[in-house]
Protein backbone atom coordinates (compact mmCIF):
# COMPACT_ATOMS: atom_id res chain seq x y z
CA UNK A 1 0.00 0.00 0.00
CA UNK A 2 1.35 3.10 -0.99
CA UNK A 3 1.54 5.89 1.71
CA UNK A 4 0.99 9.52 0.88
CA UNK A 5 2.76 12.24 2.69
CA UNK A 6 0.63 14.30 5.44
CA UNK A 7 -1.21 17.84 3.43
CA UNK A 8 1.24 19.97 5.27
CA UNK A 9 4.72 18.37 3.74
CA UNK A 10 4.12 19.02 0.34
CA UNK A 11 3.68 22.82 1.18
CA UNK A 12 6.88 22.28 2.96
CA UNK A 13 8.93 20.14 0.21
CA UNK A 14 7.87 23.45 -2.42
CA UNK A 15 9.27 25.87 0.18
CA UNK A 16 12.14 24.60 0.31
CA UNK A 17 12.69 24.01 -3.64
CA UNK A 18 11.15 27.62 -3.75
CA UNK A 19 13.87 28.72 -1.21
CA UNK A 20 16.63 27.25 -3.51
CA UNK A 21 15.12 28.59 -6.34
CA UNK A 22 15.38 31.84 -4.76
CA UNK A 23 12.10 32.82 -4.35
CA UNK A 24 12.05 33.52 -0.70
CA UNK A 25 8.62 35.44 -0.80
CA UNK A 26 6.37 32.55 -2.16
CA UNK A 27 8.60 30.45 -0.20
CA UNK A 28 7.32 32.12 2.70
CA UNK A 29 4.11 31.61 1.37
CA UNK A 30 3.93 27.63 1.53
CA UNK A 31 5.37 27.89 4.35
CA UNK A 32 2.33 29.51 5.93
CA UNK A 33 -0.15 27.13 4.40
CA UNK A 34 2.28 24.22 5.99
CA UNK A 35 1.97 25.69 9.10
CA UNK A 36 -1.92 26.64 8.75
CA UNK A 37 -2.05 22.72 8.35
CA UNK A 38 -0.24 21.62 11.24
CA UNK A 39 1.40 23.82 13.22
CA UNK A 40 3.03 21.06 15.55
CA UNK A 41 5.04 20.57 13.18
CA UNK A 42 9.18 21.17 13.38
CA UNK A 43 9.61 20.61 9.65
CA UNK A 44 6.43 23.46 9.27
CA UNK A 45 8.12 26.16 11.62
CA UNK A 46 11.85 25.21 9.94
CA UNK A 47 10.37 26.01 6.68
CA UNK A 48 9.35 29.17 7.60
CA UNK A 49 12.60 30.30 9.43
CA UNK A 50 14.32 29.50 5.86
CA UNK A 51 12.28 31.74 4.13
CA UNK A 52 12.46 34.61 6.71
CA UNK A 53 15.77 33.86 6.66
CA UNK A 54 16.43 34.79 2.72
CA UNK A 55 14.07 37.57 3.45
CA UNK A 56 16.71 39.03 5.75
CA UNK A 57 14.14 38.75 8.54
CA UNK A 58 16.68 37.45 11.12
CA UNK A 59 14.29 38.33 14.60
CA UNK A 60 11.09 36.53 13.20
CA UNK A 61 13.44 33.69 11.56
CA UNK A 62 15.50 32.77 14.93
CA UNK A 63 11.61 32.91 16.42
CA UNK A 64 10.47 30.36 13.65
CA UNK A 65 13.91 28.21 14.24
CA UNK A 66 13.47 27.94 17.83
CA UNK A 67 9.58 27.25 17.46
CA UNK A 68 10.84 23.86 15.52
CA UNK A 69 13.53 22.71 17.98
CA UNK A 70 10.70 22.87 20.97
CA UNK A 71 8.80 20.32 18.46
CA UNK A 72 12.12 18.33 17.90
CA UNK A 73 15.00 18.84 19.69
CA UNK A 74 17.20 16.16 18.18
CA UNK A 75 16.80 18.06 14.14
CA UNK A 76 20.44 18.15 13.21
CA UNK A 77 19.31 20.69 10.36
CA UNK A 78 17.22 22.74 13.20
CA UNK A 79 20.23 23.41 15.01
CA UNK A 80 22.03 24.25 11.50
CA UNK A 81 19.21 26.83 10.80
CA UNK A 82 19.48 28.31 13.81
CA UNK A 83 23.42 28.52 13.53
CA UNK A 84 23.05 30.35 10.25
CA UNK A 85 20.11 32.96 11.55
CA UNK A 86 23.09 33.41 14.62
CA UNK A 87 25.46 34.43 12.28
CA UNK A 88 23.78 36.44 10.51
CA UNK A 89 22.90 37.95 13.92
CA UNK A 90 26.73 39.11 14.12
CA UNK A 91 26.19 36.06 17.27
CA UNK A 92 28.86 34.02 16.28
CA UNK A 93 30.02 31.88 19.39
CA UNK A 94 26.50 30.80 19.71
CA UNK A 95 26.71 29.99 15.77
CA UNK A 96 29.24 27.83 16.88
CA UNK A 97 27.58 26.38 19.86
CA UNK A 98 24.63 25.28 17.94
CA UNK A 99 26.58 24.16 14.98
CA UNK A 100 28.73 21.98 17.79
CA UNK A 101 24.92 20.68 18.50
CA UNK A 102 24.06 19.30 15.08
CA UNK A 103 27.58 17.98 14.74
CA UNK A 104 26.45 15.78 18.07
CA UNK A 105 23.40 14.72 16.20
CA UNK A 106 24.93 13.60 12.69
CA UNK A 107 28.97 13.68 13.10
CA UNK A 108 30.96 14.01 10.23
CA UNK A 109 28.38 15.11 7.84
CA UNK A 110 29.09 17.97 5.04
CA UNK A 111 27.04 20.30 5.54
CA UNK A 112 28.07 20.48 9.63
CA UNK A 113 31.64 20.98 9.07
CA UNK A 114 31.03 23.38 6.54
CA UNK A 115 28.44 25.30 9.18
CA UNK A 116 31.52 24.82 11.29
CA UNK A 117 34.00 26.08 9.02
CA UNK A 118 32.22 29.65 8.52
CA UNK A 119 31.70 30.26 12.44
CA UNK A 120 35.59 29.04 13.11
CA UNK A 121 36.23 31.90 10.05
CA UNK A 122 33.95 34.52 12.19
CA UNK A 123 35.77 33.47 15.11
CA UNK A 124 39.15 34.31 13.53
CA UNK A 125 40.53 30.75 13.84
CA UNK A 126 41.47 30.44 10.44
CA UNK A 127 43.20 27.04 11.26
CA UNK A 128 40.08 25.40 12.29
CA UNK A 129 37.90 27.08 9.48
CA UNK A 130 40.12 25.81 7.06
CA UNK A 131 40.29 21.93 8.54
CA UNK A 132 36.58 21.87 8.50
CA UNK A 133 36.28 23.35 5.36
CA UNK A 134 38.35 20.60 3.82
CA UNK A 135 36.52 18.11 5.57
CA UNK A 136 33.72 18.55 3.89
CA UNK A 137 35.12 19.05 0.41
CA UNK A 138 36.26 15.44 0.68
CA UNK A 139 33.11 14.47 2.00
CA UNK A 140 31.04 16.07 -0.44
CA UNK A 141 33.22 16.92 -3.71
CA UNK A 142 29.74 17.74 -5.45
CA UNK A 143 28.60 20.42 -3.82
CA UNK A 144 30.10 23.78 -4.65
CA UNK A 145 29.54 25.27 -1.05
CA UNK A 146 32.33 23.49 0.07
CA UNK A 147 34.73 24.70 -2.36
CA UNK A 148 33.29 28.03 -1.59
CA UNK A 149 33.97 28.15 1.74
CA UNK A 150 37.51 26.71 0.92
CA UNK A 151 37.93 29.36 -1.83
CA UNK A 152 36.45 32.90 0.83
CA UNK A 153 39.54 31.05 3.19
CA UNK A 154 42.43 31.19 1.10
CA UNK A 155 40.91 34.61 -0.13
CA UNK A 156 41.16 36.30 3.41
CA UNK A 157 44.48 34.29 4.55
CA UNK A 158 46.98 34.94 1.27
CA UNK A 159 46.57 31.51 -0.72
CA UNK A 160 45.62 32.82 -3.77
CA UNK A 161 46.48 30.19 -5.62
CA UNK A 162 44.36 27.47 -4.25
CA UNK A 163 41.35 29.64 -3.75
CA UNK A 164 41.01 30.51 -7.51
CA UNK A 165 41.21 26.44 -7.89
CA UNK A 166 38.58 26.28 -5.41
CA UNK A 167 36.51 28.70 -6.76
CA UNK A 168 36.93 27.58 -10.32
CA UNK A 169 36.19 24.45 -9.34
CA UNK A 170 32.71 26.02 -7.27
CA UNK A 171 31.63 27.48 -10.56
CA UNK A 172 32.05 24.42 -12.94
CA UNK A 173 29.48 22.48 -10.32
CA UNK A 174 27.31 25.37 -10.25
CA UNK A 175 28.25 28.08 -13.12
CA UNK A 176 24.79 29.73 -12.53
CA UNK A 177 25.00 30.47 -8.61
CA UNK A 178 25.43 33.98 -8.04
CA UNK A 179 27.45 33.41 -4.50
CA UNK A 180 29.32 31.22 -6.55
CA UNK A 181 30.24 33.69 -9.51
CA UNK A 182 30.67 36.06 -7.14
CA UNK A 183 33.39 33.92 -4.82
CA UNK A 184 35.12 33.21 -8.92
CA UNK A 185 34.93 37.30 -9.38
CA UNK A 186 36.87 37.76 -6.22
CA UNK A 187 39.26 34.83 -6.88
CA UNK A 188 40.41 36.46 -10.51
CA UNK A 189 40.62 39.60 -8.91
CA UNK A 190 43.20 38.77 -6.66
CA UNK A 191 44.87 36.91 -9.18
CA UNK A 192 44.72 40.19 -11.05
CA UNK A 193 42.82 38.96 -14.15
CA UNK A 194 40.45 42.18 -14.45
CA UNK A 195 38.32 41.48 -17.33
CA UNK A 196 37.28 37.59 -16.73
CA UNK A 197 36.83 38.97 -12.70
CA UNK A 198 34.29 41.62 -14.39
CA UNK A 199 32.59 39.09 -16.59
CA UNK A 200 31.78 36.89 -13.44
CA UNK A 201 30.16 39.62 -11.44
CA UNK A 202 28.17 40.36 -14.30
CA UNK A 203 27.12 37.09 -14.30
CA UNK A 204 26.45 36.73 -10.81
CA UNK A 205 24.61 40.18 -11.22
CA UNK A 206 22.64 38.37 -14.04
CA UNK A 207 22.26 34.92 -11.95
CA UNK A 208 20.38 37.38 -8.94
CA UNK A 209 20.10 40.62 -9.42
CA UNK A 210 19.00 41.12 -5.96
CA UNK A 211 22.40 39.91 -4.44
CA UNK A 212 24.21 43.50 -3.31
CA UNK A 213 27.53 42.33 -2.91
CA UNK A 214 28.30 41.15 -6.61
CA UNK A 215 26.54 44.87 -7.71
CA UNK A 216 29.19 46.57 -5.56
CA UNK A 217 31.84 44.63 -6.54
CA UNK A 218 31.33 44.94 -10.02
CA UNK A 219 31.60 48.88 -9.98
CA UNK A 220 34.42 48.75 -7.89
CA UNK A 221 36.02 46.35 -10.43
CA UNK A 222 35.22 48.40 -13.49
CA UNK A 223 35.96 51.82 -11.71
CA UNK A 224 39.20 51.07 -11.21
CA UNK A 225 39.49 48.77 -14.74
CA UNK A 226 37.85 50.48 -17.82
CA UNK A 227 36.59 53.91 -16.13
CA UNK A 228 39.62 54.29 -14.21
CA UNK A 229 40.28 57.35 -16.13
CA UNK A 230 37.27 58.93 -15.07
CA UNK A 231 38.19 59.32 -11.19
CA UNK A 232 40.66 62.10 -12.24
CA UNK A 233 38.74 63.76 -14.84
CA UNK A 234 36.10 63.74 -12.44
CA UNK A 235 37.28 66.08 -10.23
CA UNK A 236 39.01 68.27 -13.48
CA UNK A 237 35.13 68.17 -14.06
CA UNK A 238 33.81 70.01 -10.86
CA UNK A 239 36.64 72.38 -11.16
CA UNK A 240 35.31 73.30 -14.44
CA UNK A 241 31.78 73.30 -13.19
CA UNK A 242 32.59 75.63 -9.98
CA UNK A 243 34.11 78.32 -12.03
CA UNK A 244 31.68 78.25 -15.01
CA UNK A 245 29.15 78.64 -12.21
CA UNK A 246 31.14 81.64 -10.27
CA UNK A 247 31.46 83.34 -14.28
CA UNK A 248 27.45 82.99 -15.18
CA UNK A 249 26.96 84.24 -11.07
CA UNK A 250 29.28 87.55 -12.37
CA UNK A 251 27.64 87.91 -15.82
CA UNK A 252 23.76 87.95 -14.20
CA UNK A 253 24.67 90.62 -11.88
CA UNK A 254 26.05 92.59 -14.65
CA UNK A 255 29.39 92.49 -13.67
CA UNK A 256 30.75 90.62 -16.52
CA UNK A 257 32.02 91.48 -20.39
CA UNK A 258 31.40 89.20 -23.61
CA UNK A 259 34.73 87.57 -23.02
CA UNK A 260 33.30 86.21 -19.74
CA UNK A 261 30.24 84.58 -21.90
CA UNK A 262 33.24 82.93 -24.58
CA UNK A 263 34.98 81.46 -20.98
CA UNK A 264 31.49 80.11 -20.06
CA UNK A 265 30.83 78.34 -23.32
CA UNK A 266 34.74 76.91 -23.13
CA UNK A 267 34.35 75.94 -19.39
CA UNK A 268 30.89 73.76 -20.55
CA UNK A 269 32.26 72.74 -23.44
CA UNK A 270 35.31 71.38 -21.15
CA UNK A 271 32.48 70.06 -18.75
CA UNK A 272 30.97 67.89 -20.99
CA UNK A 273 33.38 66.70 -23.35
CA UNK A 274 35.96 65.27 -21.44
CA UNK A 275 32.71 63.11 -19.46
CA UNK A 276 31.49 62.08 -22.86
CA UNK A 277 34.76 60.84 -24.37
CA UNK A 278 35.99 58.67 -21.13
CA UNK A 279 32.50 57.24 -20.59
CA UNK A 280 32.55 56.14 -24.37
CA UNK A 281 35.84 54.66 -24.79
CA UNK A 282 35.24 52.82 -20.69
CA UNK A 283 31.81 51.37 -22.42
CA UNK A 284 33.96 50.28 -25.19
CA UNK A 285 36.50 48.57 -22.67
CA UNK A 286 33.69 47.03 -20.92
CA UNK A 287 31.58 45.36 -23.66
CA UNK A 288 35.34 43.94 -24.61
CA UNK A 289 34.84 42.53 -21.66
CA UNK A 290 31.87 41.17 -21.29
CA UNK A 291 29.19 41.83 -23.78
CA UNK A 292 26.02 43.44 -22.62
CA UNK A 293 28.13 44.57 -19.12
CA UNK A 294 27.42 48.00 -19.51
CA UNK A 295 23.97 48.25 -18.68
CA UNK A 296 24.60 45.27 -16.00
CA UNK A 297 27.13 48.25 -14.60
CA UNK A 298 25.04 51.02 -15.33
CA UNK A 299 22.05 49.44 -13.15
CA UNK A 300 24.22 48.28 -10.41
CA UNK A 301 25.57 51.62 -10.33
CA UNK A 302 22.05 53.56 -9.98
CA UNK A 303 21.04 51.17 -7.33
CA UNK A 304 24.30 51.93 -5.15
CA UNK A 305 23.64 55.52 -5.56
CA UNK A 306 20.06 55.69 -4.48
CA UNK A 307 21.36 54.23 -1.01
CA UNK A 308 24.45 57.03 -0.64
CA UNK A 309 22.85 60.36 0.98
CA UNK A 310 21.08 63.20 -1.50
CA UNK A 311 24.24 65.41 -0.47
CA UNK A 312 26.62 62.53 -1.95
CA UNK A 313 24.36 62.27 -4.41
CA UNK A 314 24.70 66.53 -4.94
CA UNK A 315 27.98 66.52 -5.32
CA UNK A 316 28.96 63.97 -7.57
CA UNK A 317 26.44 64.91 -10.13
CA UNK A 318 29.53 66.15 -12.84
CA UNK A 319 30.89 62.80 -12.42
CA UNK A 320 32.14 61.65 -15.79
CA UNK A 321 31.25 57.72 -14.94
CA UNK A 322 27.24 58.04 -14.97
Amino acid sequence: MRLEPPPYALHVQRAEALSDLGRPEEALDEARKALALDAAEAEAWLGMARALLALDRLDEALEAAEAGLQRDAASPWGHLLRSAILSSQGAHQEAFEAAQRAMQLVPGHPAVHRRRAWCFLALDRPADALRDARRATRRAPDDPDNHVIVARIGLLYGERGAALEAAEEAARLAPDEAPVLATLGDALAATEQAGPAIDAFVRAVRADPRLPYAKARLVERVELGPLAVAQGVGSVVRLFALVGALLLLRLLLGGGSPQDLVCIVGVFLGLFLPGLLVRQSGRLRLEELSPGAWEVYRQARRELDARRPLAARVLAWADPRR
